[in-house]
């Protein structure tokens, strides 16, 4: 059996957060490599340059750490906003034009079949509180049944 679907609509809100996050985490990525570019170029500049600038050295190791999370924010609000404008544009021309379609195949599939598990079995004389496949427990009389018997 196949099915025809189309994407009419795009939830703005939920493709901002799924593209936050996505672009959040390329961006921590692309910020690892940049502080650790900035990290190793501050480390050969005070090499270099190690008597006339001393301070330079700690600059950029502490910028390139800095970049980090500061890379990944940034890269995430800004890819996230551009998507969510493709977002509003899509949903303005598939409201015009319609959706993109997508056609699927629906496979059913049958199940294989169980094994019925054994039947508990019937209770006992005696009162036996036996769970299935478990230790076999009898009720024993207490002193209110002695007293309730005697009574009769």
């Amino acid at each position: 059996m196949q099915t025809r679907l189309e994407v009419k609509r795009i939830e703005l809100f939920s493709l901002f957060k799924v593209a936050f996050f996505i672009y959040t985490f390329i961006g921590l990525v692309v910020g690892l490599i940049y502080g650790f570019v900035l990290l190793v170029a501050g480390g050969l500049h005070s090499m270099i340059l190690g008597e006339q600038f001393p301070q330079l050295g700690a600059f950029g190791a502490a910028i390139g750490i800095l970049a980090i999370p500061f890379v990944a924010m940034v890269y995430g609000a800004i890819g996230s906003v551009f998507v969510t404008i493709g977002g509003i544009i899509y949903n303005l021309i598939a409201g015009a034009v319609g959706g993109v379609r997508f056609e699927t195949k629906v496979i059913l599939e049958r199940p294989e079949p169980s094994v019925p598990k054994s039947a508990p079995k019937g209770t006992p004389k005696g009162g036996s509180i036996t769970p299935v496949d478990g230790p076999t427990l009898t009720k024993s009389k207490s002193f209110l049944d002695d007293v309730l018997d005697e009574k009769k």
